[in-house]
């Protein structure tokens, strides 16, 4: 099955809270399936030193259509998971100055749903 979303999204940002939110909406014409979610992040004081910080962030989504039979193995949840992993290691590296400009590359589906379907391979023969 292939997918191409087509759709849009908005960000609000409060500087003085230190808080945003992120929302976005799609639809693929082809499956007849859509998807709605947004991303607030707020930061807070960590309380280890009067520099240092905390990121929340707070991820919740809505698929629904032909795509959505992929939810109930839990498959989505674990494509939201890597994600936000990749998003947390991405945002580290950038705070820290690690992350250039060259290391930067397209997030590809397949090496996305390959990392999911390994990890859970590995969580089974774990068992």
């Amino acid at each position: 099955m292939k997918v191409a979303f087509a759709g849009e999204g908005t960000i609000n940002l409060d500087d003085d809270q230190r808080i945003g939110r992120m929302t976005g909406r799609g639809r693929d014409s082809g499956s007849g399936s859509s998807a709605d979610g947004e991303m607030e992040w707020q930061v807070r004081p960590s309380g280890t030193s009067r520099d240092a910080s905390r990121l929340v962030v707070t991820l919740s989504w809505r698929l629904s259509g032909r795509l959505a039979q992929f939810n109930r193995a839990g498959l989505i949840q674990d494509v939201i998971q890597r994600l936000a992993s990749m998003f947390t290691a991405n945002l580290e590296a950038s705070i820290k100055g690690e992350l250039s400009a060259v290391a930067s590359q397209p997030l590809g589906m397949w090496p996305l749903l390959w990392s999911v379907f390994s990890s859970r391979l590995r969580r089974r023969r774990s068992r």
